[in-house]
């Protein structure tokens, strides 16, 4: 499993490394919520006690976020490298999954594992831009773990959602740094302006005097700054003033105002003056900003024209913006050069109208309506939100932001901005979102799972008493009587319920499996004529294997139970006919192939199977949905909404990796793979003597009394012996006491005080000759501990049938060799 961006290596010094640490400004930073709740999270979905968010500069590990963390080290939030396994994924660049840090030749002599009891750890690069790992974002067990695929796509995607974050910061302190610039460029602006630019109190007091000042009036900065500005002002225009003030006072920006000054030397000048409000942070007019311009009626438009290009230049060099300015009368619209970065190398010549034509359709009404209002109203500003079809035809997301200048009528005359790209802001919010959907979605199905493997054994038990009371019923029944339908419908429903539990249990992964190496070529031809007796003489059936399959490791039933399902949708995606299409497959993926992504296979060798029909296919919505519980598009009453999701279950459960692709009208292929396994199932030798009538005594262990009675007449009605008892303890007991008329054992596995478990283990060692058959109606986590999932033992799981029950126990009877023969009585 792959980071994302797949960074390169690079040595923990790296100045890159340390620069992008530094500006990011979370190292040595106080512990913030953003941050930890993605290390809660993972603390409470994979049962961790500790999950850091950590950041290694130097010779030392910063803890961004450290929940669950002991003491010194969660108030010091950082520790030296000589107890740092996060290290090892900054230098590798690659996640780092330990199962046992004492068994590990890597970090087996770390100082973490004494001092912070790190012994499972698994932890995935903090990745930003271009591909520089900061840190890592672990969770730790103090005890041995085998780390799950599950259990890693969550840390993997938790990583991603903290590497989104620090990215983010980092596209934000750019950002700043680029203000901060043009702040900087604007003040050099300022200073070199030929323009006298004075700011002055509301008194008329002279508070700052750049050098274009100085040179138009002869006055250094030093002479005039603390005197009034009547030092510049003719005597016959000092009547201007008031008017000039109350318009400031008002908050009125007074443009081009052509009046008259004087130099130090007595030159009088004639000056077109621009004035505009200063406002304190709470935006009261504390004073003004005023513009002189010594010019004649020939030279004021073109030290005008040349004043605008220059500013605009310079603008636009301090930004990575696009800066334009449209000219509203002719519709010409001067671009800066980023816009080539924007919109492709190869831009013709852009005026209003191609920016228009090149609006996203889904973007095109709202936008120019917008800016119809704006210019058509009184706005002085119109800020909006579009995407803009680059020369290579993809889109890019853009944030417009224009000031609108409008003539002595208000009529709007022209229009200066800029285009921000956020193209690339928006696809990691996307993709964030994604990973936020994405887990959402495994929580939903976790909780789901939880409730149906809490309720499978209860409901286990009930289906026992209800399809065994129904068989008892029918087979005491004469075929005429006419309760006997009755009876049918009471079974039939007991074995759908049945389904729907094996069902539930399946999408939840909790169901109990048996893995064995399967042939997917024989898998697909042992289900032909089932196939082709279900989906119907109007559509087209095609099977195309591939030889060079090779085989996996998955329960068989559950894998026909796949293909069947998928079949089955893909039939009723053709309800005019069509054609099915049937593939098995082989195939490797290596390094670099394969797609990074908690549904996607890592390098290795797969064989499955690609189911595809020509149906009516699906659209962007409804494929993100497919695999969810319970949603379906068929009419009501035509689906439960579990056949897809017990697909996903099965093929998750066993390892697999299931993808779709679909379109509207395009039809849909999905493909199941599973990766091809080495092992080799030893063949069970076929019992001898299984047609032989039912015979022996049977010790039935069972805590609930009315399965121990069900179960008891199942077997009395068979032909066998009964002793039933409700415990282990009292099992053993009679044991003890009468294990020599005793021919097989049949214990429930969960049992209150001594398991079932616990009981097998006892009978092999006191009573070796006598077989054992559990019974059990809990999920495969649940009874896994009990040591009954292997091979060498049968489990049969509830409910189960007189017939079934029977076969077990004539099996392990006829395989051990201990059937009494009948007794005389």
């Amino acid at each position: 499993m792959e980071p994302p961006n797949s960074p390169s290596f690079m040595p923990l010094d790296d100045p890159l490394r340390i620069s992008l640490l530094r500006r990011a400004g979370v190292l040595d930073s106080p512990a913030e919520e953003s941050f930890d709740r993605y290390t809660r999270l993972a603390t409470r979905v994979l049962g961790v006690p500790v999950a850091l968010v950590s950041l290694v500069e130097g010779h030392r590990q910063f803890f961004k976020s450290c929940v669950g963390l002991p003491q010194p080290w969660a108030t010091e939030r950082e520790t030296p490298l000589s107890h740092s396994f996060c290290q090892h994924v900054v230098r590798r660049a690659t996640p780092l999954i330990i199962e046992d840090a004492r068994q590990d030749d890597l970090v087996r002599e770390n100082l973490a594992i004494r001092d912070l009891s790190v012994i499972a750890y698994a932890g995935f690069p903090i990745v930003v831009r271009p591909g520089v790992v900061l840190g890592s974002f672990c969770v730790i067990d103090s005890q041995p773990r085998k780390w799950t695929p599950e259990d890693l796509r969550i840390v993997q995607d938790l990583a991603t959602a903290v590497s989104t974050e620090i990215e983010l910061r980092l596209d934000l302190a750019e950002r700043a740094e680029t203000i901060e610039s043009g702040q900087r460029e604007l003040s050099s602006v300022v200073e070199s302006s030929t323009d006298a630019i004075i700011s002055t109190t509301l008194d008329g007091t002279i508070t700052s005097w750049n050098s274009g000042a100085a040179r138009l009036y002869g006055y250094e900065a030093e002479q005039a700054v603390g005197q009034s500005i009547s030092l510049i002002i003719p005597p016959d225009r000092r009547a201007e003033m008031p008017d000039l003030l109350g318009q400031l006072h008002g908050g009125r920006h007074v443009a081009h105002r052509d009046t008259m000054r004087v130099r130090s030397d007595g030159t009088v000048l004639d000056i077109l003056l621009t004035v505009t409000p200063l406002r304190d942070a709470l935006g009261r007019v504390v004073g003004a900003c005023s513009v002189g311009r010594d010019v004649t009626e020939q030279k004021r438009a073109a030290e005008a024209i040349r004043l605008s290009e220059e500013r605009f230049r310079l603008v636009s060099e301090a930004t990575r913006d696009v800066i334009y300015d449209y000219d509203l009368s002719t519709g010409r619209v001067v671009w800066s050069d980023a816009v080539r970065e924007l919109l492709g190398p190869h831009v013709p010549a852009l005026g209003s109208g191609w920016w228009g034509e090149h609006l996203h359709p889904a973007d095109a009404d709202r936008v120019l309506n917008h800016l119809h209002e704006a210019l058509a109203g009184d706005a002085e500003v119109c800020s909006m939100e579009y995407r803009l079809r680059r020369v290579d035809g993809e889109y890019a997301s853009i944030a417009e932001r224009g000031r609108i200048i409008r003539g002595p009528g208000g009529a709007a005359v022209r229009m200066v901005g800029a285009l921000q790209n956020l193209t690339e802001r928006r696809r990691a919010e996307e993709q964030l979102l994604e990973s936020q959907r994405q887990l959402a979605q495994a929580q939903k199905i976790d909780a789901l799972g939880r409730l149906s493997g809490g309720i499978a054994h209860d409901f286990n038990n009930l289906l026992t008493v209800i399809n065994a009371s129904a068989e008892f019923l029918l087979h005491d029944m004469q075929g005429g009587q006419p309760l006997a339908d009755d009876v049918r419908a009471i079974q039939d429903a007991g074995e759908r319920a049945a389904d729907l539990t094996r069902q539930l249990l399946a999408f939840s992964r909790n169901q109990v499996v048996q893995p064995r190496v399967v042939d997917v070529n024989e898998a697909v031809a042992g289900m032909d004529r089932m196939l082709s007796r279900l989906i119907g003489a109007d559509i087209l059936r095609e099977v195309v294997p591939a030889p060079e399959a090779g085989p996996v490791l998955v329960d068989p039933t559950q894998l026909e139970q796949v293909l069947l399902n998928l079949a089955l949708n893909a039939r009723d995606a053709m309800p005019a006919g069509g054609t099915l299409r049937i593939r098995t497959l082989a195939t490797e993926l290596r390094p670099g192939e394969a797609e990074p992504g908690p549904d996607q296979p890592p390098p290795g060798r797969y064989a499955g199977v690609a189911i595809t029909d020509s149906g009516h296919g699906m659209d962007g919505d409804t494929r993100q949905r497919i695999f969810e519980p319970f949603f379906t598009t068929k009419q009501s009453g035509k689906g439960t909404g579990l056949g897809l999701a017990t697909v996903y279950g099965i093929v998750k459960q066993a390892g697999g990796y299931i993808t779709v692709e679909s379109e509207p009208g395009q039809g849909t292929s999905m493909t199941v793979l599973f990766p091809v396994t080495d092992a080799v199932d030893a063949p069970e030798p076929e019992p001898q003597g299984m047609d032989a009538a039912p015979d022996g005594r049977v010790l039935v262990v069972e805590d609930d009394p009315v399965v121990r009675g069900i179960i008891t007449r199942m077997l009395t009605r068979s032909g066998y012996a009964v002793a039933s008892v409700c415990s282990a303890e009292d099992a053993v007991g009679l044991l003890e006491e009468e294990g020599d008329t005793i021919d097989v054992v049949l214990t429930d596995v969960v049992m209150p005080g001594m398991g079932g478990g616990a009981l097998v283990r006892h009978v092999a060692e006191h009573h070796a000759h006598i077989p054992v058959v559990c019974i059990s109606g809990y999920t495969d986590d649940v009874i896994a501990p009990q040591g009954v999932l292997v091979p060498e033992l049968r489990l049969l799981r509830k409910p189960f049938s007189q017939a079934q029950l029977v076969r077990a126990l004539t099996a392990v009877l006829h395989r051990s060799g201990s059937a009494r023969q009948p007794s005389a009585s």
